[in-house]
């Protein structure tokens, strides 16, 4: 999966030429405005009147607004690759805030809306990566894989499928 959607994102690197981010860099403006955060003279984020309160969450939101303004100044790469890298970053933002995420995952959406619109075969990896990932979690669902099952709970459910007739799982497995 991981190799797969490499080998495609080098394909799309082939494509030259900067990418329009201004969408980006407006919904960003909306977003801090929706979420009644200020910026101050001196750059800095006022969170005193917004719904994110954590002073945790707050910096955390901080530094991704940073990473996206600085992303539209000169430092970040517009490109298709250097935009799936950004995009990437934020999907590796986490926040046990739901207000922070649902921030976050709107500038991520933004971010892949302008890879989708602009960049030829960008859908098509992003959603064959997407259908894998899917595919994988089906699978460690259907034997119980994980952190908190033992590795005996899914040799039996292994060797069940393995001994019943039943073509679907076989398939699956």
């Amino acid at each position: 999966r991981g190799s797969a959607y490499q080998k495609e994102l080098a394909g799309i690197a082939k494509q030259k030429g900067s990418l329009d981010i201004s969408p980006l860099q407006k919904k960003l403006d909306q977003q801090l405005k929706a979420f009644n955060v200020k910026q101050n003279p001196d750059g800095s984020f006022d969170f005193s009147r917004s719904v994110i309160v954590d002073k945790a969450e707050a910096n955390r939101v901080t530094e991704i607004v940073d990473t996206i303004k600085n992303w539209g100044l000169q430092k970040g790469d517009r490109t298709a690759v250097g935009l799936d890298l950004l995009k990437r970053r934020l999907d590796d933002f986490y926040s046990p805030s739901g207000q922070a995420r649902a921030l976050v995952s709107s500038m991520r959406n933004s971010v892949k809306d302008i890879l989708t619109k602009n960049v030829a075969g960008y859908y098509k990896m992003t959603s064959d990566y997407a259908k894998s990932t899917d595919l994988i979690k089906e699978v460690e669902k259907a034997l119980s894989l994980g952190d908190r099952v033992s590795a005996d709970t899914a040799i039996r459910k292994l060797t069940s499928v393995l001994r019943e007739n039943n073509d679907f799982r076989r398939s699956l497995v």
